[in-house]
């Protein structure tokens, strides 16, 4: 039944890859006809009257200090999995963090601080998530210094207040990804958007002692919108680098090398991401495929497809998610598939929203058990 899953996963994943539909023509309108014409004020929901407290202080004409809002995020889940390993379920405190963020000198310098508080809020204060302050002269040219997320693959590089599953795929997550100082350069220019980043491996509940090694990140990607006449088309390369040093790295110390070779559909109802994923180092090579194909039924009701493939050379090349899969029970392997399908509500837009979804996995190909089961999650997500 094993391989005959991984059969039906991969027939599933090619047809998913399959070109989005192509966007509808419009008709173009007359720029005379148009000038008289003035758009009616958008009324002011509930909502926007509520998240506009946020902002304690805004005003874009000072040559100093523009805004000043407070920020953060709550993702409370619950989860139950059936496996062949163990039963498990919960609800969970997925991420709760506060914090406060500073536009200065014609916004031109951005200054953020975000914190996270422990499950169950005890500690309160837990550590530094987002911590950094960050200068745009330009499109071209912006700079980033502190505590912050690098850019490497379409899911990690996606905020977890718009990420379209409640938790990303396996081998993106083998990565060992987190928030790390370091210096970012990025920019845009025409179709094409760069990125520059080195952080340091060993992090604590603040900025770390920078005893341990360094990992630096390179990204291109090309606009492709007006070339393929969607709403949204980006293709992009990433690729990260680790200089280990020692056992006092905590973040992206499982593999040596990565690269990341994404792109991003959109048009209409319809979306699609199509992410092929490596991983190289002393532990194994191991390479994943990742397709999420999205519809809009509304402009709030939204389905999420997500279907993965990893394998790695090694026979316990491949380590399960450690949500929830891994408390479950499950072991390493040499091939992954997982099959998701959810649901997400958007009341206010990525602001608050309700998401469902369940999901298939199968691990197998290791020296021990390996996994199979089934993973039902449901929750609510809310950002300021």
């Amino acid at each position: 039944m094993k391989h005959t899953m991984t059969g039906l996963c991969a027939a599933f994943l090619a047809a998913l890859s399959l070109p989005a539909a192509a966007g509808t023509q419009t008709t173009e309108i007359s720029s005379t006809a148009t000038t008289t014409a003035t758009a009616p004020e958008k009324e002011e929901s509930i909502f926007d009257k509520i998240w506009g407290l946020a902002t304690f202080y805004k005003n874009p004409d000072s040559p100093f200090l523009n805004e000043v809002s407070f920020i953060g995020r709550y993702q409370g889940q619950f989860y139950n999995v059936d496996s062949d390993r163990e039963d498990i379920h919960d609800w969970e405190n997925r991420r709760f963090h506060l914090g406060l963020q500073l536009a200065m000198f014609e916004n031109k310098l951005k200054i953020k601080a975000e914190m996270i508080t422990a499950e169950n809020l005890d500690p309160f204060y837990s550590s530094l998530r987002d911590a950094y302050a960050e200068y745009s002269p330009s499109k071209a040219f912006n700079l980033r210094v502190g505590k912050f997320e690098p850019r490497f693959t379409k899911e990690f590089s996606t905020s977890s207040r718009e990420i379209l599953t409640f938790e990303r795929s396996q081998l993106v997550n083998q990565f060992r990804p987190d928030y790390a100082p370091g210096v970012a350069v990025f920019g845009k220019v025409q179709q094409w958007n760069w990125y520059a980043a080195v952080i340091s491996n060993d992090v604590d509940r603040e900025f770390g002692q920078f005893h341990a090694g360094w990992t630096g990140f390179a990204s291109l990607g090309y606009d492709l919108k007006e070339t393929l006449g969607l709403k949204e088309a980006e293709i992009r390369a990433d690729y990260m680098h680790r200089e280990k040093d020692s056992a006092e790295d905590t973040v992206f110390n499982y593999f040596e090398d990565g690269v990341s070779l994404n792109l991003t559909l959109r048009d209409g109802k319809w979306g699609l991401i199509n992410d092929f994923i490596g991983g190289f180092g002393d532990n194994s090579n191991a390479f994943s495929w990742v397709v999420i194909p999205t519809y809009n039924f509304t402009d709030k009701l939204q389905a999420v497809v997500r279907g993965t493939l990893s394998f790695a050379d090694e026979e316990n090349g491949l380590v399960p998610q450690s949500r929830y899969e891994r408390a479950a029970g499950g072991t390493a392997g040499s091939q992954y598939q997982a099959l998701l399908a959810g649901l997400n509500y958007y009341i206010y837009g990525h602001k608050l929203k309700l998401m469902t979804s369940m999901e298939y996995a199968n691990m197998e190909g290791g020296t021990g058990p390996g996994y199979e089961g089934w993973t039902f999650m449901t929750g609510v997500r809310v950002a300021w």
